[in-house]
Formats: structure tokens, C-alpha cells, sequence
């Protein structure tokens, strides 16, 4: 059996009601002992990355925002995609493919 052409992964949205992100790498290595209060609600968000047949890479935020750039180490963005920036960047430099995230989450909540 072959590599899938496309992979989504679907995970809930996570509410926190005390604590925010202190839970999260590096953060709570910083602070030494940290809790945070949060639970899961029954929107998505969406990440899907697939194969393409033309050379580059297509980023798309879901909100009718796509950008191609010439491989995944070529984004410049110091905005919106700088965390994905920083991912990519990690890992060795790859074309042909596309990625989608969104969330059905409200904007801004």
C-alpha cells in the first residue's frame, strides 16, 4: 500500500477558563508549576496537507486567503504565517504540496 495523497486531522476546539496557554511548551518549563482549566467544545479546527501535481506550495487559512510560495522554506511572512513559518522551517525543504487550516471557531474567539 502507497503513501496517502492527503491527510486531514480534525481536533476540537479547546476553551480555557483559567491558566490560557501555560500548559503549553516552553512556557510551563519557564514557570515551573503551572495548571490550566479548559475543555473541549464540538467545533473543529482543520489542518489537511495533499500532494500536488504542480511545483510550490499553496497556503490556505479557509478564509479565501490562499498564497503560493516556491517551497516550504520560502515563506517571508512576519504576520499571520510566522508560526507556520517556523514549523516548515523545521523540517527539510519540500514543494508539491498544499496546506489547509481553518477553524470553525468564530473569528477572534
Amino acid at each position: 500500500m502507497g503513501r496517502p495523497s492527503s491527510v486531514t486531522v480534525r481536533t476540537p476546539v479547546r476553551v480555557d477558563i483559567a491558566g490560557g496557554t501555560l500548559d503549553l511548551y516552553p512556557i510551563y518549563n519557564i514557570l515551573g508549576y503551572s495548571l490550566t482549566i479548559n475543555f473541549a467544545i464540538d467545533l473543529l479546527s482543520i489542518v489537511e496537507i495533499k500532494k500536488r501535481q504542480e511545483k510550490g506550495v499553496r497556503i490556505d487559512s479557509g478564509d479565501g486567503d490562499a498564497r503560493d510560495f516556491s517551497d516550504s522554506h520560502s515563506i517571508k511572512d512576519k504576520g499571520r504565517l510566522a508560526l507556520l513559518k517556523h514549523v516548515l522551517d523545521y523540517f527539510p525543504k519540500l514543494d508539491r504540496f498544499s496546506l489547509l487550516f481553518r477553524t470553525l471557531a468564530p473569528p477572534g474567539s
